[in-house]
């Protein structure tokens, strides 16, 4: 199901967000699957039903789910707009890393090396 860690420096509506994105976008969940109601997650997860509501409209909002009234929550049809803004949010986060990279003193052999490390397992 989803993890969340209460001691966490992460709001705990985020990192319901977080782990549903990373469900869809790993293909965990797919188009058109209905995902946890929000009054079974809440009791799954002990959290209450309102920050599982708002997770689950901002992922609406961002165009991740969809609600069917009556019937819950469903993993919406990833558009294109929507793959490569996740596209360029993974830029953004490479980019920030490469420049701590720099900073360390890491070459560009060193960083290919931890990323063809990481990427194969």
């Amino acid at each position: 199901m989803i993890d969340v860690n209460l001691r966490s420096g992460v709001p705990i509506y985020k990192q319901i967000m977080d782990a549903i994105k990373e469900k869809i976008m790993n293909g965990e969940w797919i188009e058109d699957q209905q995902i946890p109601s929000i009054r079974k997650l809440s009791e799954a997860l002990t959290i209450n039903p309102n920050t599982i509501k708002k997770s689950y409209m901002l992922l609406e909002q961002e165009g991740f789910l969809y609600s069917v009234q009556g019937r819950g929550s469903f993993v919406a049809k990833l558009g294109d707009a929507l793959v490569m803004r996740q596209k360029e949010e993974i830029k953004s986060d490479m980019r920030a890393l490469i420049n701590k990279a720099r900073r360390l003193g890491l070459s560009e052999k060193d960083l290919q090396e931890m990323f063809n490390d990481l990427y194969g397992s």
